[in-house]
């Protein structure tokens, strides 16, 4: 059974922009060890070299060579080292290969139809109940396809290997602690993420090619407030393995570089706080009084327990629901003024 997620931020084209600069420097030959694969007396062998993505977002390698009938060469995920040989023909106008790993044994195919500078097609497991887009570009065309993204307001962490894909989504943003502080919370992340597994595998603990993508972990940033002096909002987690979506809120003072504590600006804790609690219930009933009979019955048994920053006050969000994501509040800054403690950072959006 395939697993759909019900979130995801895809930034394909600046993820390619920024591979192709990466790839331009570092090379991109396999040429000697496709050459390898063919028989010693086979003549006219062509390779070529390849630069694209696996759904839209996990970096790719690729050196295909032809010998006029066969199709052999060498894929490898970037982020990871994690490589593939790959051995196909043509049926009809689709070139099918076989995904193999270096044990030998078929872990996947790939499903390519030439276009015009690029193949395009898909990654399937050896079942096919996980099919993912896949594209790749000829390395010394490739730069014809880009389009530029330079107002984009997101980055991306990718993460591939043989058993596993990670992403996360995160704000684009020049303050150099931020960016230390998110890429280790990352780290941390996939390092849980491994260590989860582990556990899970205990029992039968070699990989097998059952396995091949087996497990997807995916993280996002729901940004509730941005200025130049601060940025909140929610760290959502999701995984393929278990249901729950794991939500975290931050706030981060960007003039002091460092991570703050929302209830610290507060006198009393907020999820005690009388004006709080009193906003939650009367949005409740609103919120039930506007919706579908399936949201009113979530939504009557929700918690509204995360806290962030909004432009303009305090931002109450629900767990986020696989089928109706997360609903939020808004107690205005003003109704709060006297729960409030004195905050330059607070000051800042109240101007």
């Amino acid at each position: 059974m395939q697993i759909k997620f019900v979130f995801k931020t895809l930034i394909s084209s600046l993820l390619l922009a920024c591979f192709i600069a990466k790839a331009t420097a570092q090379g991109n030959d396999y040429g000697e060890d496709v050459m390898s694969m063919f028989d010693g007396d086979t003549k006219d062998i062509w390779i070529h070299n390849y630069i694209g993505t696996l759904n839209n977002t996990h970096q790719i390698k690729m050196s295909l060579g032809n010998d006029g009938n066969v199709y052999k060469g060498i894929y490898r995920y970037q982020s990871s080292g994690v490589y593939f040989y790959l051995e196909g023909k043509f049926n009809g106008n689709i070139l099918e290969l076989q995904e193999i790993n270096s044990s030998d044994y078929t872990t996947g195919y790939l499903l390519l139809k030439k276009e015009k500078n690029a193949w395009v097609g898909e990654w399937r497991n050896l079942d096919q109940s996980l099919i993912l887009p896949l594209r790749f570009y000829h390395e010394n065309l490739v730069k014809q396809q880009v389009v530029s993204t330079s107002s984009e307001e997101t980055n991306l962490y990718e993460y591939a290997d043989f058993d596993i894909r990670i992403e996360w989504t995160y704000p684009k943003l020049r303050n150099r602690a931020f960016k230390e502080w998110i890429l280790k919370k990352i780290t941390n992340w996939k390092q849980n993420i491994r260590t989860e597994i582990r556990q899970n595998k205990k029992e039968d603990p070699g990989l097998t090619v059952k396995d091949r993508f087996k497990y997807e972990a995916l993280a996002w940033t729901e940004v509730t407030c941005s200025t130049d002096r601060l940025i909140s909002g929610r760290l959502l987690y999701q995984r393929s393995w278990t249901s729950a979506v794991i939500t975290n809120t931050f706030l981060f003072d960007l003039e002091k570089d460092k991570e703050i504590k929302i209830e610290s600006l507060y006198k009393e804790a907020l999820n005690s706080n009388q004006i709080v609690l009193e906003a939650i219930e009367k949005n409740v009933s609103k919120i039930n009084m506007e919706e579908n009979q399936l949201i009113k019955s979530w939504i009557s048994n929700a918690s509204f327990q995360h806290f962030s920053m909004g432009h303009t006050g305090l931002v109450i969000s629900t767990d986020f629901n696989t089928i109706f994501g997360s609903k939020e509040i808004v107690i205005p800054y003003r109704d709060l003024k006297d729960s409030l403690k004195k905050s330059g950072l607070i000051k800042s959006l109240r101007k």
